[in-house]
């Protein structure tokens, strides 16, 4: 709900700057926007380049209980987006009789390299001193895949002065996005509770994929001030469907989740054109969006394989779990914010 707030608020800012705009041009006569034949609106194509920053959180918290103890076991692992991203969006614009600046736009981008960023893995445990201790840290190199589907439009629903208007959208996002988590470096705990350093690079430890699916909904403020320019910002709220999957190579175990949540999509994008934007021919686009998505649900982890690990009261190596080990029902949460920017030139024909 906090980061809806500062999505309202920043959506109340501009409506708040458009209103001091209009009474500093109260006395000038308005731009008026090129005359649109009723049969036929234009249509676009906006090649663009820009950079995400960002993460993925995953988290684990379970608990086992029996007649004597209650087994805690938590990890944390944070995925880097710090990517350069590039694609294109096609579009159209349209008014008619019935309705007014009909829009869509559908867009396809994916990611030019690999993160910038390293992967964290946080772990805790009370197996040895009976109270929940971090025993874990590493830090890890990824690389990545990623494709972003975007398809959205709108309607406008009423006018706010000469020069602006406010819609209702609508859309449907599809990312998907995949990880190889390559070495890892950082310490663990023995069983004496002393700390030791690791550092094994060059080694797939982890391969992680998740698909975000994001049906949504919200408003959009447009804003013409000139001839040559155009503004607009929105908000949506989006329905969070999210499926995940992780790959623990070194443990030779599989853990699963689709579980449903709760999101925000917000952005501005501002359009240029030295001659007239609602004209046919080349434009400027700068664009940038928020996105904040949150989901909480239940995780199944599986053993392809015996993994070994050490006991921590005696340091000995044991087997943690055979192969074919299935839990279910684990308790786990995925957060993602994500910030772009970009640039485009686009063409309107």
């Amino acid at each position: 709900m906090k980061r809806l707030s500062v999505t309202i608020v920043f959506l109340l800012i501009l409506i708040a700057m458009y209103v001091m705009l209009v009474s500093d041009i109260s006395n000038a006569t308005p731009p008026q926007p090129t005359a649109q034949s009723s049969s036929t609106g234009s249509f676009y194509v906006k090649p663009y380049v820009g950079r995400l920053f960002g993460k993925t959180e995953y988290v684990m918290d379970a608990k086992d209980y029996d007649d004597f103890t209650v087994v805690h076991v938590k990890s944390q692992l944070e995925f880097p987006l710090d990517v350069t991203i590039a694609g294109a969006a096609m579009g159209f614009n349209m008014s008619s009789s019935i309705v007014r600046n009909l829009w869509g736009e559908l867009g396809v981008y994916s990611n030019v390299g690999d993160p910038g960023g390293k992967m964290y893995d946080h772990d805790w445990w009370n197996l040895r001193t009976g109270t929940l201790e971090k025993f874990s840290y590493t830090e890890s190199d990824a690389e990545m895949k990623s494709l972003l589907v975007t398809l959205e439009g709108g309607f406008e629903i009423t006018d706010i002065g000469p020069s602006a208007n406010l819609s209702i959208i609508g859309g449907f996002w599809y990312h998907r996005i995949e990880q190889n988590i390559i070495g890892f470096a950082g310490w663990q705990l023995d069983e004496n509770g002393n700390s030791y350093e690791f550092d094994i690079p060059d080694t797939v430890a982890l391969f992680y994929r998740v698909i975000y699916r994001l049906p949504h909904a919200g408003i959009r403020l447009d804003f013409n001030p000139s001839l040559k320019l155009s503004l607009n910002a929105k908000a949506a709220l989006a329905l969070v469907w999210v499926s995940d999957y992780d790959d623990h190579l070194l443990r030779n175990k599989l853990a699963t989740a689709s579980i449903i949540g709760k999101g925000i999509i917000s952005g501005f994008e501002v359009l240029y054109n030295p001659f007239n934007i609602n004209e046919n021919g080349f434009f400027l686009g700068a664009r940038g969006d928020f996105v904040y998505l949150t989901a909480s649900g239940s995780q199944t982890q599986e053993w392809y394989d015996d993994e070994y690990g050490f006991d921590p009261y005696t340091g000995e190596e044991v087997l943690v779990a055979e192969k074919g080990t299935v839990y279910t029902g684990i308790p786990h949460d995925i957060n993602s914010i994500q910030l772009r920017f970009g640039f485009s030139v686009g063409y309107r024909f």
